[in-house]
């Protein structure tokens, strides 16, 4: 059965596919966009039923909120840096924000820090923007904050849409915004 679910992820999974093709983002970026890809790849599988797999959908959904949108936070802000350069070093970022995640979650019970950290790498995102009065990764960062509250609040503006539908769109539009800002650190 096709729910809504299923055609908001596959919409960011579309978009997620469109900027890894198109963007001149650096390697970091792509990385995180990647992990948002897998993620909505899983939701596709498991909402359409074809493939249900709940645990694993649910974990890169998870890794998708803590590591991939830190990510594409260091991808935007520090464009020039190693570490957004470099896939060894985007590889390193990636396996001790995971880690991190992992331990915090499963360890002391903070089932809430993926979405803390993807909290966290949005309002940096919002604000290095602002800053630079970029109004493309503005916009971008805004989106995406936006579709973040709107899934941990449950918001339901037309009964037809899930709250999930609100994240996948507004992280979809908002990636997009962040994949085509055009200033340069």
């Amino acid at each position: 059965m096709i729910t809504s679910l299923v055609l908001s992820d596959a919409f960011l999974l579309c978009v997620c596919f469109y900027i890894l093709l198109t963007s001149p983002q650096s390697v970091t970026f792509k990385f995180g966009v990647s992990l948002v890809s897998v993620a909505s790849f899983l939701g596709v599988l498991k909402f359409s039923e074809i493939l249900p797999l709940p645990s694993l959908h649910a974990f890169f959904s998870s890794l998708s909120a803590s590591s991939a949108i830190l990510m594409i936070m260091v991808g935007i802000i520090w464009r020039s840096r190693l570490v957004a350069v470099s896939s060894r070093y985007a590889w390193i970022l990636f396996m001790v924000s995971a880690a991190l995640t992992f331990i915090m979650s499963s360890a002391f019970g903070l089932n809430y820090f993926g979405y803390m950290m993807a909290g966290i790498s949005t309002v940096g995102i919002i604000c290095h923007q602002a800053i630079l009065k970029n109004k493309d990764g503005l916009i971008g960062g805004v989106l995406l904050l936006v579709g973040f509250l709107a899934f941990l609040t449950k918001i339901e503006l037309f009964s037809i849409l899930e709250p999930g539908d609100y994240l996948h769109f507004f992280m979809a539009v908002g990636i997009y915004k962040l994949s085509r800002s055009t200033v340069l650190v």
